[in-house]
């Protein structure tokens, strides 16, 4: 897979994941179950979406831990740089 085409969904699924998470913990109408709900189906989402692309890897930890395990460090760099990058857009 691309490098690029990695790096631009890594952006994109931790930006939607970030959104979902900031918008429903600081809004003090939704209750915490429907928090509990909506956090989870958005990472089900992203996970669906990414992991095609991706292999899922939203957070860099569990996608860099497996590679230094295995010693394939192949294209690491987007799954290391996009979230972090992109998680702090927001």
């Amino acid at each position: 897979m691309a490098p690029a085409r990695v790096f631009g969904a890594e952006a994109i699924v931790t930006f939607i994941l970030v959104l979902v998470i900031t918008s429903v913990t600081t809004d003090s109408k939704i209750p915490p179950a429907a928090t509990a709900v909506a956090i989870g189906s958005a990472l089900a989402a992203v996970i669906l979406i990414s992991g095609p692309v991706s292999g899922a890897a939203v957070d860099p930890a569990r996608a860099l831990g497996p590679m230094i395990l295995t010693g394939r460090f192949t294209d690491r760099w987007p799954t290391a740089s996009s979230a972090p990058r992109h998680a702090t857009m927001r």
